[in-house]
């Protein structure tokens, strides 16, 4: 098989059949799904999925997103493979172009493609050169050699939630044979644990460039106050709003 799309489930979510319509027009012997399923998903919600021989389903316990990535990592077969959470999918037009532009280049260590976020509509072309300060190649639209990312040991699990940027930094600095392409494959669902917990990404981003990159950037530091500032100040406003009680305000004449 040439390629696997990844997907780890936590608990029964419909988000997965906007993935599974999405990869439908895909599934073939060249391409299969490995779906990884927690221990909190119900027997139910796994068997829902309809049975294809090109689908492979695991349920296992994990303690988190990329214990489980490395768990459908290591059952994975093929020769590259891709991470789809739960809700992203693949853009049938542009996923075509992507295959062919890879039969083109064969054998590169990885394709970074774009990709477009379901939110906003903004779409992210990767930029390799740019990973020393921001993740500049989004997850859902790289492809990587299976071989080459158990090589380095998967997904570090001390990290909660920039584990993904770690994983792509590693891996770009030991494997450089690699293809970047505007062309945009997949649709990113967005409004995960970075975007909610904002100032604990940014901080762990940070410590990844300083011991991959041994990034000691000032500039870098200040995006991550600009960044964060005013998003922990929204919170805490809202958190701890309160309304006045009308009984309790003074008359004034």
């Amino acid at each position: 098989m040439l390629l696997s799309i990844l997907t780890c489930v936590k608990s029964d979510t419909s988000d997965l059949a906007v993935t599974y319509e999405s990869l439908l027009p895909f599934l073939c012997p060249e391409m299969g799904w490995i779906i990884k399923y927690s221990q909190h998903c119900s027997t139910a919600f796994v068997d829902s999925i309809p049975v294809n021989s090109y689908i492979k389903k695991i349920q296992s316990e994990d303690f988190g997103l990329y214990e489980g990535l490395n768990q459908a990592l290591n059952v994975c077969e093929s020769k590259y493979y891709a991470v789809l959470g739960a809700g992203d999918g693949l853009l049938q037009e542009g996923f075509w172009s992507g295959l062919s532009e890879m039969d083109a280049a064969p054998e590169m260590d990885a394709y970074f493609f774009a990709c477009k976020l379901n939110l906003s509509g903004r779409i992210f072309t990767p930029k390799v050169e740019d990973l020393t300060f921001r993740m500049s190649c989004p997850h859902p639209s790289s492809i990587l050699k299976v071989h080459n990312s158990k090589e380095i040991g998967g997904f570090n699990t001390s990290y909660e939630i920039a584990s993904d940027y770690d994983h792509i930094c590693r891996y770009t600095n030991k494997f450089q044979n690699y293809k970047a392409s505007s062309i945009v494959i997949a649709l990113f669902k967005g409004g995960g644990i970075s975007d909610v917990r904002t100032f604990e990404a940014a901080l762990e981003e940070e410590l990844i460039r300083i011991r991959i990159f041994k990034s000691h950037d000032l500039a870098v530091r200040g995006r991550l106050l600009a960044n964060c500032a005013a998003n922990i100040s929204s919170v805490l406003a809202q958190s701890f709003r309160r309304t006045p009680d009308p009984s309790k305000m003074q008359a004034t004449d």
